[in-house]
């Protein structure tokens, strides 16, 4: 009981010193900062704090700020996550800062560390390019660094602390009418703040080349198939890893290797799904750094999954995917759109979803019974998904019965 009682009193301070600090930066006097002329080039700051999916559908537009911002003329700092920043300093920016956003809200002596080295810095541009963004983290930033010209989407009330970022906004020089994006996809959302910043009308964006490790040996000697039994999500949003076994057995028997991937928390899906398979798996589970898991998912014949970043990172790299995705905010993710022609290159994923009447609901799902509860996922039959591998995935020349070969 002492020890649940401290923990509380642990959170409760970390809240409060968290809206101490937002109240300090929102509430101060915020005088407008002439540009630095010292400075040779125009000081610029891009903000990125969210996961490997969402940055995946980022990277083409990452790309892009360097030509519509040249290096002649303006140096670019990216503050953003440590998990893709290895991926993220290939994309020819002067400079690549991590911040860790769990940390920035529960410690206290690293969030006013960050806060006091972004104000520090003069930035004279901030771009804040992410729809969804945390008020309590990107916004106090926002407000430390106190550029005189700063962009970013207007608030909506689907934002979590509407009220709170309301407040936040006067950070912002510039506020993107965000109206009718509040459903669309995040990758018109992407290309939407782009047009915003594009002088020469050049919307075109290309996924860039990205620098990878080869693949080790034991991938190598054969075609394979990805699967990513896990999620960014809760685990509960997640297609049962039984029935991922059931399709890698299938993808065995047509003549792939079976390669599991994902983070050391989902080993044990990795491992339900393995055993279902006979020979050559591969659980690489937690075993990957981001650039050798590119590298995997860019060399696979498929990759199948739940709503995961992997999907994506398969998907803007021309890589054919099959996800299982609920409905919990449907078009936001997945489905693509339909027309990408200004996005050459990318492969939309295969969605295959159960249906809901209760689509939208933001995975605030409205099931309280367990075997009931996100429906729209745990609906899909695995027969349906074996279909789909089917079409995908043709048989290699002299497979023969897994069967026979076991024995």
């Amino acid at each position: 009981m002492a020890g649940e009682k401290a923990a509380l009193t642990m959170r409760l301070n970390h809240k409060l010193s968290l809206l101490t600090d937002f109240a300090r930066y929102t509430l101060r006097p915020l005088p407008a900062r002439e540009r630095n002329e010292t400075h040779r080039r125009k000081r610029v700051l891009v903000i990125r704090l969210d996961r490997i999916g969402d940055f995946a559908l980022f990277l083409p537009f990452a790309a892009a700020l360097r030509r519509i911002y040249p290096p002649e003329t303006h140096e670019i700092t990216l503050l953003g996550r440590p998990l893709w920043m290895p991926l993220a300093r290939q994309l020819g920016f002067d400079r690549c800062t991590e911040l860790d956003p769990a940390a920035f809200l529960t410690d206290a002596r690293y969030r006013r560390e960050q806060l006091k080295r972004v104000a520090t810095e003069q930035f004279d541009l901030l771009l804040q390019p992410r729809f969804y963004r945390e008020v309590l983290v990107e916004d106090l930033l926002a407000l430390a660094v106190r550029a005189p010209q700063s962009i970013a989407f207007a608030s909506t009330p689907d934002h979590l602390h509407f009220r709170l970022m309301r407040f936040a906004e006067r950070a912002y020089t510039r506020r993107i009418d965000s109206g009718e994006l509040r459903n669309a996809h995040e990758l018109l959302r992407n290309r939407c703040f782009l047009n915003h910043l594009e002088t020469d009308n050049e919307t075109t964006c290309r996924m860039p080349q990205l620098q990878l490790p080869p693949l080790p040996a034991e991938l190598s000697a054969a075609p394979y198939v990805v699967f990513l039994p896990g999620s960014g999500k809760s685990e509960k949003v997640i297609w049962p890893p039984e029935n991922f076994g059931r399709i890698a057995r299938k993808a065995e028997e047509a003549g792939y290797a079976v390669v599991v991937c994902g983070t050391a928390d989902e080993s044990p899906l990795a491992e339900t799904l393995l055993a279902s398979c006979r020979r050559r798996q591969h659980n690489l589970t937690g075993r990957q750094s981001i650039e050798e898991f590119t590298a995997t998912i860019r060399h696979a014949q498929l990759v199948i999954g739940n709503d995961t970043g992997g999907i994506h990172l398969a998907a803007m790299s021309g890589i054919p995917a099959l996800t299982i995705a609920g409905q919990g905010q449907p078009g936001i993710f997945l489905p693509y759109p339909e027309n990408l022609s200004w996005l050459p290159g990318v492969r939309p994923p295969r969605v295959i979803s159960g249906g809901c009447p209760h689509a939208g609901c933001r995975w605030q799902c409205v099931y309280s019974g367990k075997a009931e509860r996100f429906h729209c996922i745990r609906a899909v039959a695995a027969e349906r998904v074996q279909k789909e591998l089917e079409t995908r995935l043709p048989v290699l020349d002299g497979v023969r019965n897994i069967e026979e070969t076991d024995e």
